[in-house]
């Protein structure tokens, strides 16, 4: 026996799913008729492929209409004609987030491994050992040494360290591992006792520890003797330079 369908329902017939989706609501006895059964049947779309559906399946996460056939939706449960499916849009979400969790899950366990590692192929640092602290280049001159000489003052539980320097203590907490700023030396070269009782940051002890002006370029610009704190230089005990003034008399330079 065969099926007397609509000309328009059979021109809309393009792919292999369209073929599918009418033949699930043939089976379901929704199928195309008259157009006014068409009409009176308020048709909506899928939320998935956007065909039209006037079936009773929906999404069970995002309470939207879905055909209940592959690839438009999964199933979800299947009790009964109302079961519940999990649309073509849920399920990919849901798959990402879960590609996400276990993503994160890896680089998190890659971190402990890394940090275990460096446990083991380094001595932990204690109250009193030596460490040396590299100055990032901003922080320094292009001439000036890279790193600042210190003290371990104190140990936290989290693993980081308090350092101290011969011009302060630094503000900052540093770790110590293969993959982090601080590293040990040898040489004994200062004592706790030698930390002034004062905060400073690294850029500050840098400067302090510098041969030269420390980063970027210090001068006064004075056009008298620069012999007075009212010059720069002079009242920072530094000698005047190339760049504070040309052919001005100057009594605070190098002989």
């Amino acid at each position: 026996m065969g099926l007397n369908m609509p000309d328009e329902v059979i021109d809309n017939i393009n792919t292999e799913l369209d073929l599918k989706v009418l033949a699930f609501s043939l089976s379901m006895g929704t199928g195309v008729g008259s157009p006014s059964t068409s009409t009176e049947n308020a048709q909506t779309e899928c939320v998935s492929c956007g065909k039209p559906y006037s079936g009773s399946h929906k999404c069970h996460k995002c309470n939207k209409l879905c055909h209940a056939i592959t690839p438009c939706s999964t199933p979800h449960s299947e009790e009964g004609f109302s079961a519940s499916v999990t649309c073509h849009h849920c399920s990919k979400e849901a798959e990402t987030n879960s590609q996400q969790e276990a993503a994160k899950e890896n680089q998190m366990a890659q971190a402990d491994r890394m940090l275990q590692r460096s446990a083991r192929q380094l001595a932990p640092l204690k109250v009193g050992s030596l460490v040396m602290v590299p100055i990032p280049e901003v922080d320094r001159g292009r001439a000036e040494f890279p790193n600042v000489k210190g003290i371990v003052m104190e140990v936290t539980t989290e693993g980081m360290h308090k350092i101290g320097t011969e011009h302060g203590v630094l503000n900052n907490l540093y770790a110590a591992n293969l993959y982090a700023a601080i590293t040990p030396c040898r040489e004994a070269f200062m004592s706790v006792e030698n930390v002034p009782d004062k905060t400073v940051s690294l850029r500050t002890a840098a400067n302090s520890s510098a041969m030269g002006t420390g980063q970027g370029v210090f001068k006064c610009g004075c056009k008298q003797k620069c012999d007075s704190s009212r010059c720069k230089c002079f009242k920072s005990n530094l000698k005047c330079n190339s760049k504070c003034h040309s052919s001005m008399p100057c009594d605070n330079k190098h002989e």
